[in-house]
């Protein structure tokens, strides 16, 4: 699901923003902050009007502008301090709530580092704070770079996520870290230290950034997966498995690229599967639609093993222009001689992130990244 559709974009609504004033009225009459006053009536009636239009992304940003507007000029460590303080008061706010007083310390936090930095790790267990710490390491890497390498030792598992997700060279909505796309040597003892995190969510995160890397620096991050899964004492044992689910998240571009050392790692390309048969129905569909393929593929006499089948699809852009979307299809094991059938559906109902164009749709399979077999759909 998209973070901008409207389960989440409406998360701020007029409810949202009137529970917003109502904290920062407890923490003005509490004297909590000082020269804080509460918000003028009719503020909270005023921003809920500016934002049914909005997406999500701008909602959070006008309510920020909004509490920056009524607050007015104050130092930057105080910024710091009043976000953990809105986030803190009464009730936490949880989720996509916190997300708007600490974008108040991805603005201001760089000019107050210190300050920041102590309130990303308490505000990061309410909502992320990866956004808001990527200023912080281009403005003040002397003082970030240490407080990561504390944090991979933290006891809470959002903090030790944030070393690596805030890191994060390519990271969604986030700031490119250009200096860490050209040189990635700092991130690597801080995710040698996250590699067995007991967390799911960390070992994740720590996938995903591989996954950035591996765009700019396959090789490295080959060599490091390598290392990863093939060093150790019997007592890793337990933790191999773990190892294999990230470098299998890790690798999924490199993968879908048909990367014979990526390919190797993880055990496919031996299979040597030929496509036997390849159908798409329906071939014509409108916008929103749903069309299903099916897959027969077949290993020979002398061959077989695991192979990684997946689906490219050249979606039509403006202009007439494509712009490829690899979905992942299956891994399969197949015996030497054996037949097999995959059967997927695939959507062309349109999202966020993609604008979709009457006109001829090439769908491509892939077999370790190899392109096999082709079709076309046609959306009208």
């Amino acid at each position: 699901m998209s973070t901008d559709s409207p389960l989440f974009r409406d998360a701020y609504d007029h409810a949202y923003v009137q529970g917003l004033a109502t904290r920062l009225t407890t923490l003005a009459s509490n004297e909590s902050l000082v020269g804080l006053t509460p918000p003028p009536p009719g503020w909270a009636d005023a921003l809920a009007l500016r934002l049914p239009p909005l997406a999500m992304k701008a909602r959070v940003e006008t309510v920020a502008d909004a509490i920056e507007a009524w607050v007015g000029p104050r130092p930057p460590a105080s910024w710091c301090e009043l976000a953990l303080a809105l986030v803190e008061t009464d009730a936490p706010l949880e989720g996509f709530a916190a997300w708007p007083p600490i974008l108040l310390v991805e603005r201001h936090g760089p000019q107050a580092p210190d300050a920041a930095l102590d309130a990303l790790e308490s505000l990061t267990a309410r909502f992320t704070g990866e956004f808001a710490l990527r200023p912080l390491l281009l403005t003040a890497p002397a003082l970030v770079w240490p407080r990561l390498h504390a944090w991979t030792r933290h006891p809470n598992h959002h903090v030790r996520r944030l070393v690596s997700e805030g890191t994060r060279t390519r990271l969604p909505w986030g700031i490119r870290l250009h200096n860490l796309i050209l040189d990635p040597s700092p991130v690597w003892p801080l995710l040698d230290a996250l590699r067995d995190d007991p967390s799911d969510y960390v070992r994740r995160s720590v996938a995903n950034h591989l996954n950035d890397l591996s765009r700019d620096h396959p090789q490295a991050v080959l060599a490091c997966l390598e290392r990863w899964l093939h060093t150790g004492s019997p007592a890793d044992a337990d933790v191999h498995p773990q190892r294999q689910a990230l470098a299998r998240h890790a690798l999924r571009t490199l993968i879908k690229r048909g990367d014979p050392q990526a390919l190797a790692l993880l055990g496919y390309g031996n299979a040597r599967l030929s496509v036997e048969r390849f159908d798409v129905a329906p071939a014509t569909l409108a916008i929103g639609d749903s069309t299903r393929w099916s897959a027969t593929l077949r290993a020979p006499h002398d061959a077989g093993g695991r192979a990684v089948v997946d689906l490219a699809v050249d979606f039509v852009r403006a202009a007439g222009r494509t712009s490829r979307k690899v979905f992942k299809g299956a891994v399969v094991d197949v015996a030497a001689g054996e037949t097999l059938t995959l059967t997927r559906t695939l959507s062309f109902r349109p999202v966020s992130t993609r604008t979709l164009y009457p006109g001829d749709h090439r769908l491509t399979l892939q077999v370790d990244g190899q392109p096999c077999a082709g079709a076309l759909v046609r959306l009208h």
